[in-house]
């Protein structure tokens, strides 16, 4: 029988300490992208949060005064500084991914140093993850292509992407995309809660009474004979190299896209053709949400949820502070399980909320010159 890995005598509360401090941070994440999500979709009835979450070329519509509830008196100036006052350059998209970089590859570094104040498994090829033993590469996939997808797209916008002086967007849009790639990281790092081996050690195994069941974090598994093993199938490499084939589409968009700014001296804009373009307004947003349902996939939150009980004995003996209530419970653990589902929704909501934008803005730019027959996001349905 192949056990999860017991901490290391003197480290070991430290480490405890770190990655339930990682869990936290998942959930938190997780429950800002709801909020996120929510305060996105209020934005299609809201003019003064649309004025703050659009950029670029669909932001200027914004900055005509006609557009005001009212310009006029103390409250009109100040409305209208607010929300056309406060921007930065469309260029500062370069942030979101160089955050983005810096946090996941610190939260690598840390998650790197928590493996070694921990002895390994009797089979080093296996670690156990959200309650199933799984191969170690494959825990690492989500994190690995998340920063293959950063960093293309950081090196995208330092050498291809040219924004045009006039292009902008709202202090709080920049800020959102901050806090977007910050909390990113902690929902696609995999987290391996600290588990202790039965028999002879010295740190006996942590325990904690809920609802009267001595819920003990020490759990015994044999992955290569258990129903809940976990190795690569088609469905992992089929998400894989779909993840690599949606950021080179993506790439080839952004370049299209690039290129017709370079051509077009009056600096005016032009009717994109070419690949997905064809189809659809914004084919590398729908490349962008195909990439994290990738994620999604690889996050292994289709497999069952082995290890709630587990969860909920971890997550009470830790947060002293919480309602133990068997509710509270199951909602944190919920949001941890379907942190990556939470993040797939809310980029879709964002994006779709984007590219319906994008596309009345080419209709009413364009007018007839403008294919008829192109979707905003999803070829031949919306």
């Amino acid at each position: 029988m192949i056990q999860p890995a017991a901490a290391c005598n003197n480290d070991h509360d430290a480490c405890f300490r770190s990655e339930s401090g990682e869990i936290l941070a998942a959930i938190l994440a997780a429950a800002i992208y709801l909020i996120l999500a929510a305060a996105a979709l209020l934005s299609t009835v809201s003019s003064t949060l649309q004025s703050l979450s659009s950029h670029g070329k669909t932001r200027t519509s914004y900055h005509d005064p006609k557009n005001s509830h009212e310009t006029t008196g103390i409250f009109g100036v100040v409305r209208n500084f607010l929300l056309t006052g406060l921007t930065v350059n469309k260029c500062r998209f370069i942030d979101f991914y160089a955050v983005g970089i810096v946090m996941t590859l610190l939260l690598v570094c840390k998650s790197l140093v928590y493996d070694a104040c921990t002895e390994t498994n009797t089979r080093d090829d296996y670690h156990y993850w959200d309650g199933v033993f799984m191969p170690n590469s494959h825990r690492w996939m989500p994190t690995i292509l998340l920063l293959t997808h950063l960093s293309r797209r950081y090196c995208e916008c330092k050498w291809i992407q040219r924004s045009r002086s006039s292009s902008r967007m709202h202090l709080a849009g920049y800020l959102l995309g901050i806090l977007h790639y910050l909390c990113l990281s902690f929902i696609l790092m995999p987290h391996a809660p600290s588990l202790c081996r039965n028999g002879e050690n010295d740190n006996p195994p942590l325990s904690t009474d809920i609802h009267g069941i001595d819920a003990k974090l020490e759990l015994t598994f044999d992955p290569l004979s258990s129903a809940i093993n976990h190795k690569y199938t088609l469905v992992d490499i089929t998400a894989m190299v779909g993840c690599i084939y949606f950021q080179y589409e993506q790439h080839r968009y952004h370049i299209i896209l690039a290129n017709l700014r370079k051509k077009n001296i009056s600096k005016t804009y032009s009717i994109p053709y070419g690949g997905w373009f064809n189809y659809v307004s914004c084919p590398h947003y729908l490349a962008e949400i195909m990439i994290y349902f990738t994620f999604f996939i690889l996050s292994n939150e289709l497999s069952p949820n082995t290890g709630d009980k587990f969860l909920e004995a971890y997550l009470g003996s830790k947060l002293c502070w919480i309602d133990k209530s068997e509710t509270c419970l199951s909602l944190l653990i919920t949001m941890f399980r379907k942190r990556c589902l939470i993040l797939l929704a809310w980029v879709a909501i964002n994006l779709s909320i984007s590219a319906s934008t994008t596309h009345s803005w080419y209709l009413k730019n364009f007018g007839l010159q403008y294919p008829r027959s192109r979707q905003r996001l999803v070829p031949f349905v919306w």
